[in-house]
């Protein structure tokens, strides 16, 4: 009976030993995908409801592009964000995913797909908009940016 309560208490050590360590890992992928959101993103890709509107963000032949930058400080800022995203504000991940951002003036945002080159991300515009343009802007989005290099910035 002794040898069973030790090997029960061994067990129940291991558990904890072992999950704190697996507790661990989500700590510090957490903090990896909060180092890699830093920086400045350039939209590749729109779709608004399925359909392709990269071109309401970016201006191709003016060389201007949607851009969204994200600061260590938990501060973001937007260049040609049309009527979607205002020119700035906070940000910060949500602390029981890390998948989930939300942003000043904007709705959540979902990272699909995140890697030191790629963000994915998808949100839900709820009508509100900068300038007041509220027509037509309900609806779901799905972006795809690319990160700009210190020299191309």
């Amino acid at each position: 009976m002794k040898s069973l309560q030790q090997l029960l208490g061994i067990t129940l050590t291991l558990l904890i030993v072992v999950g704190c360590d697996n507790y661990k890992d989500v700590d510090e992928s957490a903090a990896l995908k909060e180092e890699l959101l830093i920086g400045t993103w350039k939209l590749d890709f729109a779709t608004f409801e399925s359909i392709d509107v990269t071109d309401q963000f970016n201006d191709f032949a003016a060389g201007e592009f949607l851009q969204l930058t994200y600061n260590e400080d938990g501060t973001w800022q937007s260049q040609n964000g049309g009527v979607i995203f205002e020119s700035g504000g906070n940000w910060l991940f949500d602390q029981s995913s890390k998948d989930f951002i939300s942003m000043d003036g904007v709705d959540v945002l979902f990272l699909l797909n995140f890697d030191a080159a790629v963000l994915n991300i998808s949100f839900s515009a709820s009508g509100s908009s900068v300038g007041g343009r509220v027509e037509g802007l309900s609806g779901d989005y799905e972006m795809s940016f690319t990160r700009v290099e210190a020299e191309d910035e």
